[in-house]
């Protein structure tokens, strides 16, 4: 079982330590520091890699060390690797229903989307946040966070804007479908490892097998950048075409542009999971 779980901690370092590298090479190409781009949340990272290395090695356990039919075994894999993802997608915004009273509900924008037939309750983040979130993916937990700094020093109108740009990932989906997304790519991690573990009997002596791991890693990482860069860039470009549909063209493309000063020229550059501010409005111009 120590084995296992050590095993999945090398396939998540592997994954992190991919991630860190595309990160930089980003910043590197756009002559940024490193550091504005590298969002580094530790107690999220240790968190995320503690489950991960349970639930790999809970799977591995039940797959391989207890004698069960093939069938059985790739139900109880699927089922394993799919409380990863939920963790964050369906786990996380419960929290926001069952500890309401840490997060200020903001009742006059939660009328405004009321009245216009959306059913999403808007909380407030206190603090130096300038954003806004859409989570949730079942019905009942779909929510929307804000940032208290953009509300203090982004127009009303604008805010609404944003509003509906959230609005328009919680229409379209977006949740569900990088959900559903993670889960393929959590599977097909699996299925990687597995066959790493076939193929380091015969490349055994060539290669050690924390290496071999190490290299599992390391593609799974660059799978996970990719499909998910460009599937949340799709979904960026849906949004806010859903936003400048419902609140108008002109209003959004001001949100993104303010938005840009107050994140001091983070909308601009984009990145792994937003395209560039110039990208967006062009899409939405067109």
């Amino acid at each position: 079982m120590y084995s296992y779980i050590f095993a999945g901690c090398i396939l998540y370092i592997s994954f992190i330590l991919v991630r860190i590298l595309i990160i930089v090479i980003i910043a590197l190409y756009c002559k940024d520091p490193v550091r504005e781009h590298l969002i580094w949340q530790p107690k999220q990272v240790i968190l995320e890699g503690l489950l991960f290395s349970l639930f790999f090695a809970g799977t591995l356990w039940l797959t391989k060390d207890y004698p069960i039919s093939s069938g059985i075994q790739i139900l109880i894999s699927i089922f394993m690797v799919a409380l990863i993802p939920s963790y964050h997608y369906i786990l996380t915004p419960l929290k926001y229903l069952f500890l309401a009273n840490r997060y200020c509900k903001h009742k006059s924008l939660t009328q405004f989307l009321k009245e216009k037939g959306y059913p999403y309750n808007v909380y407030v983040i206190e603090g130096n946040v300038t954003n806004a979130y859409a989570t949730g993916v079942l019905p009942f937990s779909k929510t929307i966070l804000i940032g208290e700094h953009l509300l203090k020093n982004m127009p009303p109108e604008e805010v609404k804007s944003i509003l509906l740009h959230e609005v328009g990932h919680l229409r379209h989906n977006h949740l569900f479908k990088l959900y559903f997304l993670n889960l393929i790519l959590v599977i097909a991690s699996f299925m990687l490892f597995f066959i790493q573990q076939k193929v380091s009997f015969i490349v055994q002596i060539a290669i050690p097998e924390l290496l071999m791991i190490a290299m599992t890693g390391a593609i799974i990482g660059l799978l996970f950048w990719y499909f998910l860069g460009k599937a949340q860039h799709y979904f960026e470009y849906q949004a806010d075409q859903y936003a400048a549909k419902h609140g108008g063209a002109k209003c959004m493309i001001r949100a993104l542009r303010t938005l840009d000063i107050l994140s001091k020229g983070d909308v601009s550059k984009g990145g792994i999971t937003h395209p560039p501010l110039t990208k967006r409005i062009h899409f939405i111009k067109t």
